[in-house]
């Protein structure tokens, strides 16, 4: 149990009992019993091809299946049953005698995410240090981009029965919009925030912290969620108040976001 709480970042829940996971993007799995492997050495993770190729891998899962992986980044649950979900709502089905006609499922080239998540004392990591609150976490290669905001506006929106937006925003040089519009939200706001040149790399134990800088800062943060299917996404002080109105159950849910393009 912990000190102070933290929400879930996949479910919501505020809990003084979380923990946090290594989450990774999967880019290959390999079917090691598959006949076009002709040997595997496990010591420095990679299979030998029949034709002579060798194909490197992060972990060996069990006897018969090894997986490339790539972006650890930790994330935050309340339980293990939550983590569980999250794994299972990607998780594909393969038939049992895949590795038949397949020596390999490229998920990249599928354009599927298929997460992989690991308790932290299994990864050698860093632990970091909260830039907001001074906590320490466990951390492997995650930082929030920051870039400071120099002008900000909101301009009222709606979604039409048409799905027509009324009010197109026009975005200039160096701006970023977030909205809290939706099918269900169909009058709302647009949040447009010009930034400016400076740009600095920070740590946060969590996303709550995250924001609160970003409030007492005039800024905005950019990083890469594996909850949210690798995206790149982004943090504001409005971030709160814009997962309210898209009935979102974790507030602090990072944002989709639009930038200006020439």
């Amino acid at each position: 149990m912990h000190s102070k709480q933290k929400a879930c970042e996949f479910c919501g829940t505020i809990s003084d009992n979380y923990f946090y996971r290594f989450l990774a993007e999967s880019q290959y799995l390999l079917f090691l019993n598959n006949s076009a492997i002709s040997s595997n050495n496990t010591e420095e993770r990679y299979v030998t091809l029949t034709d002579g190729r060798r194909i490197e891998y992060s972990l060996q899962i069990d006897d018969s299946r090894a997986v490339n992986f790539d972006n650890l980044i930790p994330h935050i649950f309340c339980s293990e049953q939550c983590e569980d979900r999250f794994i299972n709502k990607y998780a594909p089905i393969l038939r049992d005698d895949i590795h038949l006609s397949r020596m390999m499922l490229d998920f990249r080239e599928m354009d599927v995410f298929s997460p992989m998540s690991f308790p932290t004392e299994s990864i050698q990591h860093q632990v970091a240090s909260c830039k907001v609150c001074g906590e320490n976490f466990p951390n492997f290669s995650k930082s929030y981009e920051i870039r400071n905001i120099v002008n900000e506006r909101a301009v009222e929106r709606n979604f039409t029965a048409e799905q027509i937006i009324s009010n197109e925003v026009e975005l200039f040089p160096h701006e970023i919009m977030v909205s809290d519009i939706s099918g269900e939200n169909t009058h709302g706001k647009s949040y447009i925030y010009k930034t400016g040149l400076e740009l600095e790399n920070f740590q946060f134990c969590s996303n709550e912290c995250c924001v609160k800088y970003c409030g007492t800062h005039s800024s905005i943060a950019f990083f890469k969620s594996n909850i949210e299917k690798g995206q790149i996404l982004c943090l504001s002080k409005e971030v709160p108040e814009i997962n309210r109105a898209l009935k979102n159950a974790y507030r602090y849910q990072p944002l989709e976001f639009s930038r200006y393009s020439s």
